[in-house]
Protein backbone atom coordinates (compact mmCIF):
# COMPACT_ATOMS: atom_id res chain seq x y z
CA UNK A 1 0.00 0.00 0.00
CA UNK A 2 1.28 3.45 -0.80
CA UNK A 3 0.20 6.86 0.28
CA UNK A 4 1.55 10.02 -1.31
CA UNK A 5 1.75 13.56 -0.07
CA UNK A 6 1.12 16.50 -2.32
CA UNK A 7 3.93 17.03 -4.78
CA UNK A 8 5.40 20.45 -5.54
CA UNK A 9 4.96 19.86 -9.29
CA UNK A 10 1.91 17.64 -9.16
CA UNK A 11 3.82 14.37 -9.44
CA UNK A 12 1.93 11.67 -7.62
CA UNK A 13 2.44 8.27 -9.16
CA UNK A 14 3.06 5.51 -6.63
CA UNK A 15 2.31 1.88 -7.26
CA UNK A 16 2.15 -1.31 -5.24
CA UNK A 17 1.20 -4.66 -6.72
CA UNK A 18 -1.83 -6.04 -4.93
CA UNK A 19 -1.57 -9.37 -6.68
CA UNK A 20 0.05 -10.59 -9.87
CA UNK A 21 -2.37 -8.88 -12.21
CA UNK A 22 -3.69 -5.79 -10.46
CA UNK A 23 -1.75 -2.62 -9.82
CA UNK A 24 -3.40 -0.18 -7.47
CA UNK A 25 -2.41 3.43 -7.01
CA UNK A 26 -3.44 4.74 -3.63
CA UNK A 27 -2.52 8.38 -3.45
CA UNK A 28 -3.74 10.35 -0.44
CA UNK A 29 -2.76 13.87 -1.44
CA UNK A 30 -1.79 15.28 1.92
CA UNK A 31 1.43 15.36 3.90
CA UNK A 32 1.25 13.78 7.33
CA UNK A 33 4.66 15.17 8.26
CA UNK A 34 4.17 18.56 9.91
CA UNK A 35 6.87 20.16 7.80
CA UNK A 36 5.39 18.82 4.58
CA UNK A 37 1.92 19.90 5.63
CA UNK A 38 3.15 23.48 6.10
CA UNK A 39 5.03 23.46 2.82
CA UNK A 40 2.22 22.05 0.69
CA UNK A 41 -0.83 23.33 2.57
CA UNK A 42 -2.24 25.35 -0.30
CA UNK A 43 -1.47 23.12 -3.28
CA UNK A 44 -3.98 23.88 -6.03
CA UNK A 45 -4.46 21.50 -8.94
CA UNK A 46 -6.28 21.15 -12.20
CA UNK A 47 -8.33 17.99 -11.74
CA UNK A 48 -8.69 17.39 -15.47
CA UNK A 49 -4.90 17.24 -15.76
CA UNK A 50 -4.68 15.11 -12.64
CA UNK A 51 -7.16 12.62 -14.11
CA UNK A 52 -5.27 12.56 -17.39
CA UNK A 53 -1.91 11.96 -15.67
CA UNK A 54 -3.40 9.22 -13.54
CA UNK A 55 -4.78 7.53 -16.65
CA UNK A 56 -1.39 7.87 -18.36
CA UNK A 57 0.28 6.21 -15.36
CA UNK A 58 -1.92 3.15 -15.85
CA UNK A 59 -1.77 3.05 -19.63
CA UNK A 60 -1.52 -0.57 -20.77
CA UNK A 61 -1.94 -1.95 -17.25
CA UNK A 62 -4.82 -3.92 -15.80
CA UNK A 63 -5.29 -1.76 -12.75
CA UNK A 64 -7.12 1.07 -11.04
CA UNK A 65 -6.27 4.34 -9.38
CA UNK A 66 -7.85 6.39 -6.61
CA UNK A 67 -6.57 9.86 -5.74
CA UNK A 68 -8.08 11.30 -2.59
CA UNK A 69 -7.59 14.34 -0.38
CA UNK A 70 -7.07 12.71 3.00
CA UNK A 71 -8.23 15.79 4.89
CA UNK A 72 -11.64 15.96 3.27
CA UNK A 73 -12.35 12.60 1.62
CA UNK A 74 -12.77 14.27 -1.76
CA UNK A 75 -12.02 11.96 -4.69
CA UNK A 76 -9.84 13.95 -7.08
CA UNK A 77 -9.22 11.30 -9.73
CA UNK A 78 -10.37 7.77 -10.34
CA UNK A 79 -9.31 5.42 -13.12
CA UNK A 80 -11.11 2.20 -14.04
CA UNK A 81 -14.10 2.40 -11.64
CA UNK A 82 -15.18 -1.24 -12.24
CA UNK A 83 -11.90 -2.33 -10.63
CA UNK A 84 -11.44 0.59 -8.21
CA UNK A 85 -14.87 0.26 -6.64
CA UNK A 86 -16.65 -2.67 -8.26
CA UNK A 87 -14.24 -5.47 -7.42
CA UNK A 88 -12.44 -6.52 -4.26
CA UNK A 89 -9.10 -8.31 -3.93
CA UNK A 90 -6.84 -9.83 -1.28
CA UNK A 91 -4.72 -6.93 -0.06
CA UNK A 92 -1.61 -8.72 1.19
CA UNK A 93 0.82 -6.69 3.28
CA UNK A 94 -1.49 -3.67 3.28
CA UNK A 95 -3.10 -5.41 6.29
CA UNK A 96 0.06 -5.03 8.40
CA UNK A 97 -0.69 -1.44 9.47
CA UNK A 98 -4.14 -2.59 10.60
CA UNK A 99 -2.60 -5.43 12.62
CA UNK A 100 -0.14 -3.03 14.24
CA UNK A 101 -3.00 -0.72 15.23
CA UNK A 102 -4.97 -3.66 16.63
CA UNK A 103 -2.03 -4.83 18.75
CA UNK A 104 -1.39 -1.34 20.09
CA UNK A 105 -5.07 -0.64 20.80
CA UNK A 106 -5.45 -3.94 22.65
CA UNK A 107 -2.28 -3.44 24.67
CA UNK A 108 -0.95 -6.66 23.17
CA UNK A 109 2.32 -4.99 22.17
CA UNK A 110 4.22 -1.76 22.57
CA UNK A 111 5.89 0.17 19.74
CA UNK A 112 9.24 -0.95 21.15
CA UNK A 113 8.42 -4.65 21.05
CA UNK A 114 11.41 -6.39 19.47
CA UNK A 115 10.72 -9.66 17.69
CA UNK A 116 13.26 -11.82 15.85
CA UNK A 117 12.98 -12.81 12.21
CA UNK A 118 15.15 -15.70 11.09
CA UNK A 119 13.25 -16.22 7.87
CA UNK A 120 10.93 -18.89 9.22
CA UNK A 121 8.93 -19.49 12.38
CA UNK A 122 6.70 -22.26 13.71
CA UNK A 123 3.26 -21.26 14.97
CA UNK A 124 -0.01 -23.17 15.39
CA UNK A 125 1.65 -26.34 14.12
CA UNK A 126 2.83 -24.81 10.84
CA UNK A 127 5.97 -23.23 9.47
CA UNK A 128 5.61 -19.68 8.20
CA UNK A 129 8.19 -17.99 6.00
CA UNK A 130 9.34 -14.44 5.50
CA UNK A 131 9.73 -13.02 2.02
CA UNK A 132 13.39 -12.24 2.90
CA UNK A 133 15.32 -15.48 2.85
CA UNK A 134 17.51 -15.61 5.97
CA UNK A 135 15.33 -13.11 7.80
CA UNK A 136 15.47 -9.49 8.94
CA UNK A 137 16.97 -10.01 12.39
CA UNK A 138 15.37 -8.31 15.40
CA UNK A 139 12.94 -5.50 14.57
CA UNK A 140 10.67 -3.12 16.43
CA UNK A 141 7.18 -2.40 15.14
CA UNK A 142 8.01 0.58 12.91
CA UNK A 143 10.98 -1.26 11.41
CA UNK A 144 8.81 -4.32 10.77
CA UNK A 145 6.27 -2.16 8.94
CA UNK A 146 9.00 -0.45 6.93
CA UNK A 147 10.56 -3.74 5.90
CA UNK A 148 7.24 -5.59 5.61
CA UNK A 149 8.53 -8.42 7.79
CA UNK A 150 6.17 -11.39 7.61
CA UNK A 151 7.62 -13.17 10.64
CA UNK A 152 7.15 -10.14 12.89
CA UNK A 153 3.47 -9.95 12.00
CA UNK A 154 2.80 -13.68 12.09
CA UNK A 155 4.25 -13.60 15.63
CA UNK A 156 2.44 -10.40 16.57
CA UNK A 157 -0.82 -11.97 15.41
CA UNK A 158 -0.45 -14.65 18.09
CA UNK A 159 -0.89 -11.86 20.67
CA UNK A 160 -3.95 -10.24 19.07
CA UNK A 161 -7.61 -10.84 19.89
CA UNK A 162 -9.17 -11.74 16.55
CA UNK A 163 -12.70 -10.48 17.21
CA UNK A 164 -11.38 -7.12 18.38
CA UNK A 165 -9.18 -6.85 15.29
CA UNK A 166 -12.18 -7.60 13.07
CA UNK A 167 -14.13 -4.89 14.89
CA UNK A 168 -11.30 -2.43 14.25
CA UNK A 169 -11.27 -3.34 10.56
CA UNK A 170 -15.00 -2.68 10.43
CA UNK A 171 -14.52 0.73 12.05
CA UNK A 172 -12.08 1.59 9.28
CA UNK A 173 -14.79 0.77 6.74
CA UNK A 174 -13.84 -2.71 5.61
CA UNK A 175 -16.62 -5.14 4.82
CA UNK A 176 -19.04 -2.38 3.82
CA UNK A 177 -19.46 -0.02 0.87
CA UNK A 178 -17.98 3.47 1.16
CA UNK A 179 -21.07 5.18 -0.23
CA UNK A 180 -19.33 6.99 -3.09
CA UNK A 181 -21.87 7.84 -5.80
CA UNK A 182 -21.17 5.65 -8.82
CA UNK A 183 -24.41 6.16 -10.74
CA UNK A 184 -22.59 7.82 -13.64
CA UNK A 185 -20.62 4.60 -14.19
CA UNK A 186 -23.52 2.17 -13.91
CA UNK A 187 -21.68 -0.10 -11.49
CA UNK A 188 -22.48 -1.47 -8.05
CA UNK A 189 -19.88 -0.88 -5.36
CA UNK A 190 -18.33 -4.05 -3.92
CA UNK A 191 -18.41 -4.22 -0.12
CA UNK A 192 -15.31 -6.42 0.09
CA UNK A 193 -15.17 -9.40 2.37
CA UNK A 194 -14.27 -9.91 6.01
CA UNK A 195 -13.33 -13.35 7.33
CA UNK A 196 -15.79 -15.02 9.68
CA UNK A 197 -14.58 -16.52 12.94
CA UNK A 198 -10.85 -15.94 13.31
CA UNK A 199 -9.05 -18.91 14.80
CA UNK A 200 -5.61 -18.21 16.34
CA UNK A 201 -4.00 -19.46 13.13
CA UNK A 202 -6.14 -17.15 10.98
CA UNK A 203 -5.35 -14.19 13.25
CA UNK A 204 -1.63 -14.71 12.67
CA UNK A 205 -2.19 -15.01 8.92
CA UNK A 206 -4.48 -11.98 8.95
CA UNK A 207 -1.83 -9.91 10.73
CA UNK A 208 0.78 -10.80 8.12
CA UNK A 209 -1.60 -10.20 5.21
CA UNK A 210 -1.57 -13.90 4.34
CA UNK A 211 -5.31 -14.30 4.05
CA UNK A 212 -7.38 -14.48 0.87
CA UNK A 213 -10.44 -14.49 3.15
CA UNK A 214 -10.01 -10.71 3.57
CA UNK A 215 -10.79 -8.72 0.44
CA UNK A 216 -11.09 -4.98 -0.16
CA UNK A 217 -11.56 -2.62 -3.07
CA UNK A 218 -8.93 -0.02 -4.01
CA UNK A 219 -11.45 2.63 -2.95
CA UNK A 220 -11.75 1.08 0.52
CA UNK A 221 -7.96 0.98 0.76
CA UNK A 222 -7.80 4.68 -0.18
CA UNK A 223 -10.27 5.50 2.60
CA UNK A 224 -8.18 3.45 5.04
CA UNK A 225 -4.95 5.12 3.92
CA UNK A 226 -6.53 8.54 4.29
CA UNK A 227 -7.60 7.66 7.84
CA UNK A 228 -4.05 6.67 8.73
CA UNK A 229 -2.89 10.06 7.46
CA UNK A 230 -5.58 12.26 8.98
CA UNK A 231 -5.71 10.95 12.53
CA UNK A 232 -8.19 8.09 12.25
CA UNK A 233 -11.13 9.84 10.58
CA UNK A 234 -13.07 7.66 8.15
CA UNK A 235 -14.78 9.63 5.41
CA UNK A 236 -17.67 8.83 3.14
CA UNK A 237 -15.80 9.77 -0.05
CA UNK A 238 -17.36 12.39 -2.30
CA UNK A 239 -16.42 13.71 -5.71
CA UNK A 240 -14.66 17.05 -5.94
CA UNK A 241 -17.26 19.39 -7.41
CA UNK A 242 -15.05 21.68 -9.50
CA UNK A 243 -12.36 21.35 -12.16
CA UNK A 244 -9.79 22.90 -9.82
CA UNK A 245 -9.14 21.88 -6.24
CA UNK A 246 -7.10 23.27 -3.37
CA UNK A 247 -5.99 20.67 -0.84
CA UNK A 248 -7.89 21.15 2.40
CA UNK A 249 -6.06 23.19 4.99
CA UNK A 250 -8.07 21.75 7.87
CA UNK A 251 -9.12 18.18 8.48
CA UNK A 252 -12.87 17.90 7.97
CA UNK A 253 -15.09 16.01 10.35
CA UNK A 254 -15.27 12.43 9.13
CA UNK A 255 -18.24 10.10 9.10
CA UNK A 256 -16.68 8.28 12.04
CA UNK A 257 -13.56 8.12 14.17
CA UNK A 258 -12.04 4.67 13.72
CA UNK A 259 -9.71 5.09 16.68
CA UNK A 260 -8.65 7.86 19.04
CA UNK A 261 -5.10 6.76 19.80
CA UNK A 262 -2.87 9.34 18.15
CA UNK A 263 0.15 7.49 19.55
CA UNK A 264 -0.79 4.23 17.80
CA UNK A 265 -1.45 6.02 14.52
CA UNK A 266 1.88 7.85 14.85
CA UNK A 267 3.72 4.52 15.15
CA UNK A 268 2.11 3.22 11.97
CA UNK A 269 2.81 6.45 10.10
CA UNK A 270 6.43 6.32 11.23
CA UNK A 271 6.77 2.78 9.91
CA UNK A 272 5.20 3.73 6.59
CA UNK A 273 7.47 6.77 6.28
CA UNK A 274 10.51 4.60 7.04
CA UNK A 275 9.32 2.25 4.30
CA UNK A 276 10.37 5.02 1.92
CA UNK A 277 13.18 6.79 3.79
CA UNK A 278 15.08 3.78 5.13
CA UNK A 279 17.49 2.07 2.74
CA UNK A 280 16.01 -1.20 4.02
CA UNK A 281 12.42 -0.13 3.38
CA UNK A 282 10.46 -2.01 0.75
CA UNK A 283 9.34 1.31 -0.79
CA UNK A 284 12.79 2.94 -0.75
CA UNK A 285 12.71 3.29 -4.54
CA UNK A 286 10.31 6.21 -3.94
CA UNK A 287 12.77 8.15 -1.79
CA UNK A 288 14.09 10.35 -4.59
CA UNK A 289 10.79 11.42 -6.09
CA UNK A 290 11.16 15.02 -4.91
CA UNK A 291 8.52 15.02 -2.16
CA UNK A 292 7.70 13.24 1.05
CA UNK A 293 5.75 10.03 0.85
CA UNK A 294 4.94 6.92 2.83
CA UNK A 295 4.18 3.38 1.78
Amino acid sequence: MCCATAAPKGSFVLARTLNKTIIILLCALIAWCAGCARKHEFVRMDLRKLQARTQDALAGKNGAAVVMDARSGRVLALVNPPIAAGRSFPVGSALKPLAALAALEQGAASPNLMLPCKGVTSLHGHDYHCWLHGGHGSLDMAQALAQSCNIYFYTLGARINGSKMSALASRFGFGKTTGLSLSDYGIKEDSGRMPGTLTPELVSRFAAGDTPEFRATPLQMAVFTAALANGGRVFKPEWARTDTFTLSRKIHTGVSQAMDSSDALAVVRAGMEQCVTSPLGTCHALANMGYSSAG
